[in-house]
């Protein structure tokens, strides 16, 4: 009986203590009995005193906001104040020098046979899996090596050189050359294909973490964030990848040293800015983000198109910025760059040229490039911009064979034309375009006399006087000496590393037109390629201790030397280099320093990007105001009842489908995060962390407060004691941050915001059907129950109406009788649990931890950079 009371009345408290049945009777029951009035709405006083707590919440929020902007405004000055002290005096730039090159390590890069084969079956097998596959193996490697044409595809092949400190290297190429791919092994950034090849650095290879230490990476996109100054997105690299050991004056000093040498020192306190915004100019955010890499002091420095989107002026001065920081701070920059102007082609110390992955030439950039490109037969016009011309070059001979090739008579207006894929007989050509007669003639290799074109690099070891062997584009004039004819392709020998020569392997012709052979071919047999081989073979040999080999004898020939390292490992052979790195990851900011440090960051952009903070409080404050005006002081009616249900349901859909607005909370910063995470700026944990704290908490805690504040009193919700208040309170902050939690985790697993929001939208929406209200949570079929149960709708919903109605007396009036009902009755009829308030309670508290789990957890392993 005690067991039914419980149930129908809602409360433990009430039992039968009788001997007998029949006893007891409720006092309700006795003659006489006047039932209680229903208790008092909130006073006047009360109402002020609760909107009076909402408002001064309000100020103290934007107060604090106020004066966060404020001293950043008078830290800023104080930065401008020491700049102005320290300021441009002709001898602080030895002592400027100086500080740059403190604990600085000039680093020699060398590579060769740089190879990128991305395995078409194991895409289409595994798109989802193998993202924590880490470097390729040897046997993925000799896989994706052994594969058919049509299963593989090679990105990048064979490509080698060296660039010493104080050099400046340019990757130059028409588009989809592999410039980027390049640049990014290099820099051993994530690759999803097999990479194989040798890198050294010093003449030693080190591992991963080593390399990174050394280097810094700039990529083609600036991602800054737009509502930081200059001053402190530099800083901010500074302090979260300099040593721990080093004090912040001194770190605060390598900053201003670091503007003032790339020329940004007077745009320090002036905002990143974005569109829509004014900020800086775009070759100025190129230079704050070389700043942030440069203020580490890398002893390597790689940019991915550090011109792109600039005006001619402002790409010189970024480059010529370069070209200083090298030769004066002994710096080895590296840099991808499409098709620049004469004088910053004039700049480059080395170049290497890609064309559709192959290795066109690599070697000094200036005279050396214009001597050998003519004894290919190819000499760049009087008035032609060199780069344009040896881009435009590669993308000439990149184009199908099916082009015709020869040009046409002098006096005539046709031409006999012979293609590669033509048959015996001759074709009448059509008349050529003004962009086919100047191509023909810019990039159709020079005959000479002898028949041949001028090959002084590539004559044969014999020495001078010994022609080498025709190449497989050989040049003959036709009777009149009027056009060119190109002859089938002959097989060719090139000089390997080594020095020793052999006939290129078959399969590392597929697709190539002769055209491009010849090009590819012509760099592979000249003096320049052979002289860059030795130096990389000899550095080799010392970095694997293998002795010197005699000459003739190709290199692991000797079964007594030790075999040099698998090719399928940029770090297979690792030497001790540490100990001249002074950045390694464990001697940078600990995990608490990361997290003041980001916080910092992050409060800095809600204070100075308010809009969305004051819309939610303005929306908070609104809703309370409409809700409180049109369900003024609910009576205990059915009807009263009806409304309670209808009003608490709809603060809950405000607050959850407000909470889409999280989307952007991470979307907004993904790609600065995985850019950040890749060149090792701080952990993971330490950035969600001060994202959750800092961003979710002022957007999701404090307005469910000021409506909570606002509309209970006026609703004429439950008066008894402020512990109903304080609990309805509660349940609201804990169903914002579970619902803001739930589109956080969406943000995080889906990249494309279109399709993040569609899925929170449709969450949302299921959420709401098992809330409770739209769908009875008896008539729900017994397969489907797990869905009510994970629904945070429900739970609020269901902890809100018990907090209100459990322990009410409700009533009715039919016919002249005024039937008193149980609140806990009708909470039985809907489904809900007179007694599970803290159940509730407690399973959004712990829905929310598995939803910021979720997404922490995808964060860690999911979001990376992968090129």
């Amino acid at each position: 009986m005690n067991t039914l009371i419980r149930d129908f009345f809602g409360d433990p408290h009430i039992t039968l203590q009788c001997s007998r049945a029949g006893e007891c009777l409720h006092y309700s029951q006795v003659p006489g009995y006047e039932p209680p009035a229903p208790p008092a709405a909130y006073t006047p006083q009360l109402f002020t005193f609760a909107v009076a707590g909402a408002l001064f919440l309000v100020l103290l929020v934007f107060g604090t906001l106020r004066w966060a902007s404020k001293r950043s405004e008078d830290e800023d000055q104080a930065a401008a104040d020491y700049d102005d002290d320290m300021g441009g005096a002709e001898g602080e730039g030895e002592e400027r020098r100086r500080l740059l090159m403190s604990h600085h390590t000039p680093c020699t890069i060398m590579f060769r046979d740089v190879t990128y084969v991305i395995d078409k079956t194991a895409v289409r097998r595994s798109a989802w899996r193998g993202w924590w596959k880490r470097g390729g193996g040897d046997a993925r490697v000799n896989g994706a090596l052994g594969l058919s044409e049509r299963d593989r595809m090679v990105v990048l092949e064979g490509v080698q050189g060296v660039v010493k400190p104080g050099e400046v290297m340019a990757i130059m190429g028409a588009s989809g050359a592999g410039k980027t791919t390049f640049l990014d092994i290099l820099a051993r950034r994530s690759k999803a294909g097999v990479v194989s090849g040798e890198i050294l650095v010093n003449g030693k290879f080190i591992s991963d973490q080593e390399f990174r230490s050394v280097v810094g990476f700039v990529d083609q996109e600036d991602t800054l964030m737009d509502t930081l100054t200059v001053y402190e997105t530099i800083l901010y690299s500074a302090l979260l990848r300099l040593p721990r050991t080093m004090s912040l004056q001194a770190k605060r000093q390598r900053v201003h040293e670091t503007m003032m040498e790339l020329g940004i020192l007077g745009i320090a306190n002036r905002r990143i800015g974005k569109a829509g915004k004014r900020g800086i100019s775009g070759g100025e955010k190129r230079r704050v983000s070389i700043a942030c890499e440069l203020v580490t002091s890398p002893s390597i420095l790689f940019l991915d198109e550090p011109t792109s989107g600039l005006d001619s002026y402002n790409a010189y001065n970024v480059i010529e910025s370069l070209v200083s920081l090298a030769r004066n701070y002994q710096r080895t920059v590296i840099f991808t760059i499409h098709q620049p102007r004469s004088n910053i082609y004039a700049l480059f110390d080395k170049l290497v040229l890609l064309a559709k992955g192959k290795m066109v030439y690599s070697g000094p950039a200036q005279q050396a490039v214009i001597d050998h490109f003519a004894n290919l037969g190819f000499v760049c016009p009087l008035g032609f911009n060199i780069a344009d011309y040896l881009v435009d070059l590669t993308m000439h001979v990149s184009e199908g064979s099916g082009r015709q090739s020869v040009g046409e008579e002098s006096n005539g207006g046709s031409s006999t034309v012979i293609t590669f894929d033509s048959p015996t007989r001759p074709q009448l050509a059509r008349r050529l375009s003004v962009r086919e007669q100047q191509e023909e003639s810019l990039f159709t290799p020079k005959a000479h006399s002898n028949g041949h074109a001028e090959a002084s690099e590539g004559e044969s070891s014999e020495g001078p006087n010994v022609m080498r062997e025709p190449s497989e584009a050989s040049l003959f004039l036709d009777s009149d000496n009027q056009s060119v004819v190109l002859q089938p392709p002959r097989s060719f020998k090139r000089r390997d590393a080594d020095g020793s020569n052999g006939t290129v392997r078959e399969q590392r012709r597929g697709g190539l037109n002769p055209h491009l052979q010849a090009l590819v071919e012509g760099y592979a047999t000249s003096t320049t390629a052979a002289a860059i081989g030795a130096e990389i073979a000899s550095a080799l040999q010392t970095a694997n201790d293998i002795p010197p080999i005699g000459e003739g004898t190709p290199l692991g020939a000797n079964p007594s030397i030790r075999p040099r390292p698998s090719r399928s490992s940029l770090a297979a052979a690792t030497t001790d280099f540490t100990n001249i790195f002074i950045s390694a990851p464990s001697h940078r900011a600990t995990w608490y320093t990361q997290f003041k440090i980001l916080s910092n960051r992050t409060f800095k952009n809600l204070y100075r990007n308010p809009d969305l903070l004051q819309t939610h409080y303005a929306i908070s404050i609104v809703v309370a105001v409409l809700c409180g005006v049109l369900f003024w002081h609910l009576d205990l009616t059915l009807a009263g009842f009806q409304n309670r249900m209808g009003v608490l349901f709809f603060v809950c859909a405000v607050f959850g489908f407000g909470c889409l607005s999280s989307m952007q909370v991470f979307a907004s910063e993904r790609l600065i995060f995985m850019r950040e995470r890749a060149n090792h700026y701080y952990s993971p944990v330490t950035y969600f962390t001060s994202k959750v704290l800092f961003d979710l908490i002022p957007l999701r805690v404090i307005p469910p407060i000021l409506l909570g504040l606002i509309s209970y009193p006026m609703i004429g919700l439950r008066a008894d004691t402020p512990f109903y208040m304080l609990r309805h309170i509660l349940t609201l902050v804990l169903f914002n941050l579970t619902a803001a939690s739930a589109c956080l985790a969406i943000s995080v697993m889906f990249a494309n915001t279109s399709l993040a929001s569609l899925v929170a939208t449709l969450v949302m929406l299921f959420e709401m059907l098992f809330g409770g209200l739209l769908l009875n949570k008896v008539m729900i079929p017994v397969y489907a129950r797990w869905l009510n149960t994970l629904s945070f709708f429900n739970l609020a919903w269901e902890a809100l109406l018990v907090n209100e109605v459990n322990g009410l007396t409700l009533y009715d009036e039919r016919l002249g009788l005024k039937i008193n009902v149980p609140g806990a009755v009708i909470l039985q009829t809907f489904g809900l649990d007179a007694l599970g308030f803290w159940r509730d309670v407690t399973r959004l508290a712990i829905l929310c931890g598995i939803f910021l789990t979720i997404a922490f957890v995808w964060l860690q392993v999911m979001v990376k950079e992968r090129r």
